[in-house]
């Protein structure tokens, strides 16, 4: 007797980490103008915030403004990735449409969700920076990398975070919840998808090097063309990898 078709998409799905890249490449080489499209869109709200605190001389202000405009287009924008991410990671005839009603689903959880991560994530870089720079004892000292852990648990557990928020469709609080307890049960496994990360952006960064502009404007188009979209469809790709192990 054949297995039923959910059965056998189910098995094909990848398990690993190696898995979950190789399927990530091959899902953004099938869908690469998604790719190209979410990361150009995504480039454009960053833009926002940056062009409107451009001409802004005082830094504590250009800092705030940074933070609340940001908040109304980086944040969204990025939730609305992850929305795309989802159905090609499933390979459910994904579509621009998937990311606008993504947007349109998450707006304000996700202006919500920036606030708190880049809120806490600054906080716990201040205090690092702080403890560092305004004592000599040890054991203050010792506090300033203690926070510095803190901050890369931060930013390994919002890897997963947008993705839980599209897929549960839930409230904020619940998907900070989920992504910490799915961090600290996975700690190597989160770290090492961070680490993919971290790679891909040195080997973008690489032409800067080399001290041209031609390289420079490569690593800019390369940046701005495929990372913004390329991330979330790694970090959705292994969220679901993680989930299949605890049952969906």
């Amino acid at each position: 007797m054949n297995p039923p078709r959910d059965c056998e998409a189910e098995a094909a799905e990848p398990s690993g980490l190696g898995h979950v890249l190789r399927a990530t490449l091959s899902q953004a080489w099938d869908y690469a103008y998604l790719v190209i499209a979410g990361s150009l869109l995504w480039g454009l709200s960053a833009a926002l915030p940056l062009a409107a605190v451009a001409l802004v001389r005082d830094m504590r202000i250009a800092a705030a403004g940074l933070y609340l405009v940001g908040a109304l287009t980086v944040g969204p924008m990025t939730v609305a990735l992850y929305g795309m991410s989802q159905d090609m990671a499933r390979r459910e005839l994904p579509s621009l449409g998937a990311l606008f009603g993504a947007l349109r689903r998450f707006y304000w959880r996700a202006v919500a969700l920036f606030l708190v991560q880049a809120f806490l994530l600054g906080g716990m870089l201040l205090a690092a920076w702080f403890y560092q720079a305004h004592f000599d004892h040890w054991l203050l000292e010792g506090l300033s990398l203690l926070w510095v852990y803190a901050a890369l648990f931060w930013t390994m557990m919002n890897l997963y975070v947008p993705a839980l928020l599209v897929r549960a469709d839930g409230p904020v609080l619940g998907a900070l919840r989920n992504g910490a307890l799915l961090t600290l049960a996975h700690p190597g496994y989160t770290f090492l998808v961070l680490l993919q990360i971290a790679c891909l952006l040195l080997l973008v960064a690489l032409p800067v090097f080399a001290r041209s502009n031609l390289a420079l404007g490569v690593s800019f188009l390369v940046f701005f063309l495929l990372l913004p979209g390329f991330v979330p469809l790694l970090a959705t790709n292994a969220l679901n990898d993680l989930l299949r192990r605890h049952g969906g």
